[in-house]
């Protein structure tokens, strides 16, 4: 796989997985599972998550709209890392929060807000340094600190 074919598979998946974590917890609202105040918290904590990483893509996106070289190869264990960590991430967050909204996982929300803080910690710190050299960013553009 080349840099320019991971940088926008990876780059769509990562916004379409922020559209995807929205959406499931707005029906999860709807649905009873969460009430109002629960998905305000939820979502001063989740925005965060995707805002850093989501910022570098869109601009570099914008920045290279009419590029169109094939880029250079690019080795298996970085295309295998770029891919599994951030479908992971997505997994695990959807997962979480469909997990407390069926009271299935967490005791209260507070201990789902600190297993997104902690999520969001480990992984913006790999984040930064396999996806940011991707799309020409800094690894101190991408890291964000967790709001709890």
């Amino acid at each position: 796989m080349t840099d320019n074919r991971l940088r926008t598979s990876i780059g769509l998946f990562w916004v379409a997985s922020q559209l995807l974590v929205f959406l499931v917890l707005g029906i999860c609202r709807l649905l009873g599972g969460f009430e109002g105040d629960d998905v305000k918290d939820l979502v001063e904590i989740i925005l965060p998550m995707f805002s850093g990483v989501g910022t570098v893509i869109i601009r570099y996106f914008t920045k290279h709209r009419h590029d169109s070289d094939a880029g250079e190869t690019l080795n298996f264990p970085y295309v295998v890392l770029a891919w599994g960590l951030p479908c992971t991430f997505a997994i695990l967050i959807v997962a979480a929060i469909v997990l407390r909204a069926l009271n299935r996982m967490f005791d209260d929300l507070d201990e789902l807000k600190f297993v997104l803080a902690t999520l969001q910690t480990v992984y913006v710190g790999y984040i930064a340094v396999l996806l940011a050299p991707l799309f020409g960013a800094t690894e101190s553009e991408t890291l964000k600190k967790p709001e709890v």
